[in-house]
């Protein structure tokens, strides 16, 4: 069985707190709205109460050409990858050379050679180590890369992976673009990186028991980026959360039926923080007060840090008591429309 055995998180320097995001907004936004105040109010109900930048915030709001948001990206993106796979690999007393496999995400910005190339050297990993770079699954690439690495460790020559997510959303932020989508991702997205040891043998952590993917038919041009030449500009539809809740409670369903489980049976959850609009639909499929409280809680301190924010609520979970043998629900959402769904189990 393969198992999460240890998990890590990096924060970038700047932070910003509720009050200092609501004038940020304000100031940046001034020049398209006459009237503010819908969107100071869409900021008291973003759920987010404070959020890490890679940049100070007058640097973020700058305008800036593709070629220098991405040099910046990679510098950050080293960085921050570095120090949460150092803290997972600290975490699970993992000797960096007995890593077999390292999957690296994110979509907020480019690399070649990618990140985990980069890793192999910064963290001595074995020159023969196989890399999976996953890089345009959106926010649900986090998920993912946990799902696909567990069906790579085969028990026999891979048993141990390392999975590391980065994202920098902020670098994505377009100052000169006053639509409703760009509006939307300033309000709930946020920079940090996060990363999980892998490992299958019988030993402590949450066990990954089984897995599910689905792309729901005719919803491609919902979510996701358009490359322009100032940079990546976001594609966020208001339909969102409704076009997911159906999908995702069909999907989970089945998911837990196949182990004799409803969603009554979870003791826990580690559901994508997409914001307000997404846990609450989440939390009405599933109808199980206070299971995602912890995605609540990530929302709450950090932002939606896109394919990060699921290795985030798991490094949350890392530091509260789980029960042995409780069952919980691993759930990304991404551009597609597409669900990452896990069966995740607590061993002791």
């Amino acid at each position: 069985m393969v198992r999460i055995a240890g998990t890590g998180m990096a924060l970038p320097p700047y932070r910003l707190d509720a009050a200092g995001f609501r004038a940020v907004l304000g100031a940046a936004f001034a020049p398209f709205y006459r009237d503010l105040r819908p969107l100071l109010r869409m900021a008291d109900r973003c759920g987010v109460q404070e959020r890490y930048l890679a940049l100070p915030v007058e640097e973020t709001l700058r305008s800036r050409s593709l070629g220098e948001r991405n040099r910046i990206y990679v510098e950050q993106a080293r960085a921050l990858g570095e120090q949460a796979a150092r803290q997972a690999l600290l975490r699970s007393a993992t000797d960096p050379r007995a890593i077999d496999l390292v999957v690296t995400v994110s979509c907020t910005g480019y690399m070649l050679p990618s990140l985990d190339a980069y890793l192999v050297g910064s963290l001595s990993l074995r020159p023969d180590v196989r890399r999976l770079p996953i890089t345009e699954l959106g926010c649900l690439a986090g998920a993912a890369a946990l799902n696909r690495a567990a069906e790579l460790l085969d028990g026999d020559s891979r048993r141990t992976a390392l999975v590391v997510a980065v994202e920098l959303p902020s670098l994505t932020f377009q100052p000169d673009d006053g639509s409703m989508d760009n509006l939307v991702s300033a309000l709930v997205f946020a920079d940090g990186a996060g990363a999980a040891v892998l490992r299958h043998d019988a030993g402590p952590g949450l066990a990954l028991l089984d897995s599910r993917s689905l792309l729901v038919p005719g919803t491609l041009g919902e979510m996701g980026f358009e490359l322009r030449e100032g940079g990546f500009h976001v594609v966020l539809s208001k339909d969102v959360p409704a076009l997911l809740a159906g999908p995702f409670a069909a999907a989970a369903s089945r998911l837990l039926a196949d182990h004799g489980l409803t969603f009554r049976d979870l003791s826990f959850a580690c559901i994508h923080p997409g914001g307000p609009k997404i846990l609450q639909a989440v939390d009405a499929a599933l109808a199980v007060e206070g299971l995602t409280a912890v995605s609540w809680q990530v929302l709450s301190s950090f932002g939606n840090q896109s394919s990060a924010a699921v290795l985030t609520i798991l490094n949350t979970l890392a530091e509260e008591h789980v029960p042995a043998g409780a069952k919980g629900l691993l759930a990304g959402f991404g551009p597609g429309l597409s669900l990452e769904l896990g069966l995740l189990e607590c061993r002791a």
